[in-house]
């Protein structure tokens, strides 16, 4: 029987001569690499699914319509620099809900509990210890946190809150944004469009049937260092106020337009821009032809 020493040097000189690409022996221009891949169209958002709350927070139901119409458009994409900090974004989520977990020890955390291969998971808090059986494919516990998935299927919405906690039986929707230093050093209160979309991911969930907090938190994190002040700035909002009631009814409504006018074929009336030099058809990749209808 081979010695376990004998095996590995086998392996290891397996990998050693093994060729991972027939092309040719050169060295990898990291570069270039990323670049293209950079270069790559990003994903369209599709009318055959659920519109996003992230993305509903400023949509303009006269565009999504004109936009789907166009057989012409050209695929949308992002620059190096803006997928850059998109991954810094992300990142930054990341930290935050690992450190709330950390300090937690994952108790009172609501989101989608999953282990390490993916395969098994719970929707809800943590499980603990003894209550739960492991993977029956990897054998690892569910400990693993991932976002929740919420789905409005009568709106036809969906979204992914950062964090839910609990606390005072009830749960506390969090929403987390990075910022850039000059935006965050100035920020004294939420971004509206933010509030917003908290507001949105709380009544996805009250409507699934959960007891929500009245309030929910905005959670702002700097993006540069600075050694002398807090990377971070947090605001409760209450969400039972007329206005935000409002806002969260408008959302609604723009989502029904969408998709009435996807059912009907009608194109909904121009209601956020007086002209094509409005600040908003400035930057509307449609506004030629919404004016022009």
């Amino acid at each position: 029987m081979p010695l376990l020493e004998d095996l590995i040097a086998t392996v290891n000189r397996d990998i050693i001569n093994e060729r991972p690409d027939p092309g040719e022996d050169v060295v990898p221009n990291v570069m270039d690499l990323v670049v293209a891949s950079d270069a790559q169209p990003d994903r369209e958002m599709s009318m055959e699914g659920n519109l996003r709350v992230s993305s509903l927070v400023s949509l303009c139901p006269r565009q999504v319509i004109l936009m789907h119409r166009m057989t012409d458009r050209p695929p949308r994409r992002y620059t190096s620099a803006t997928k850059v900090a998109f991954s810094v974004g992300h990142g930054i989520h990341n930290h935050v809900s690992q450190q709330v977990i950390e300090a937690r020890e994952g108790l009172g955390v609501w989101g989608d509990w999953r282990c390490r291969c993916g395969h098994s998971g719970r929707l809800g808090f943590k499980p603990t210890s003894g209550h739960v059986m492991p993977c029956e494919r990897c054998r690892g516990m569910i400990v693993n946190y991932h976002e929740a998935r919420l789905i409005d299927r009568v709106r036809r919405i969906e979204g992914h809150p950062d964090l839910v906690l609990g606390a005072n039986a009830k749960l506390y929707l969090i929403e987390v944004k990075s910022m850039a230093a000059s935006a965050f050093d100035n920020l004294d209160s939420p971004v509206h469009e933010h509030l917003v979309q908290a507001l949105l991911y709380r009544q996805l969930m009250i409507d699934l049937g959960y007891g929500m907090a009245d309030e929910v938190i905005l959670f702002y994190v700097r993006k540069q260092w600075h050694h002398s002040r807090s990377p971070y700035k947090e605001f409760t909002a209450d969400a039972t106020t007329g206005l935000n009631r409002l806002a969260v009814s408008n959302c609604f409504e723009v989502a029904r337009q969408i998709w009435e006018a996807l059912d009907s074929g009608e194109v909904p009336e121009r209601t956020l821009c007086v002209s094509a030099s409005s600040p908003m058809a400035r930057e509307c990749p449609v506004a030629v032809r919404c004016f022009a209808t």
